[in-house]
């Protein structure tokens, strides 16, 4: 069977991790705007639109039988935002079309040659930075790297990939 991890903590002493695998949402309601950001995309942050609560979910743990959950606030949206990682998507996919090409824009004008900003990390260290799901596949069960998400990004904005 396909795991698919998640491993989220959202305390404030950072000390709380949440194990859940093969996540599944089975009812969330309201709506709720909040800004986003992620390591895939170093640096941009925007608001993306989920629901409010997530009324019942469930998961596993590697040493419990499957489980069921209700979150809101904070813990709400890291699950969302952490499961679509897991098909493959970032938060920019539900951004106006408008908005990605504007920040595809900033993202090539960025990677221009001796225009390298002095906090983004390296290429080589984008693809871990950026896990969501475990060791196996770092990304997505597609295997989607930063780099292919930057690409997926230049595509859907109809620029070029740099």
């Amino acid at each position: 069977m396909h795991k698919r991890v998640i491993v989220i903590d959202v305390s404030e002493a950072r000390d709380e991790l949440q194990v859940l695998i093969n996540p599944e949402i089975l009812s969330a309601e309201g709506e709720a705007e909040q800004e986003e950001g992620c390591l895939s995309v170093p640096g941009y942050y925007d608001k993306v639109k989920r629901a409010a609560r997530i009324t019942r979910a469930r998961a596993g743990r590697a040493t419990a039988k499957p489980f069921e959950l209700a979150a809101d606030g904070l813990l709400a949206v890291c699950i969302q935002h952490e499961m679509d990682h897991l098909l493959g998507k970032v938060f920019v996919d539900y951004l106006s079309p408008l908005k990605r090409a504007r920040l595809a824009a900033r993202l090539r004008k960025k990677q221009q040659p001796g225009r390298l900003a002095a906090n983004a990390p390296s290429a080589s260290a984008l693809p871990q930075r950026c896990a969501s799901a475990l060791p196996a596949r770092r990304y997505s069960p597609r295997g989607r790297s930063a780099a292919d998400c930057r690409r997926r990004l230049h595509d859907t904005a109809g620029a070029d990939p740099a």
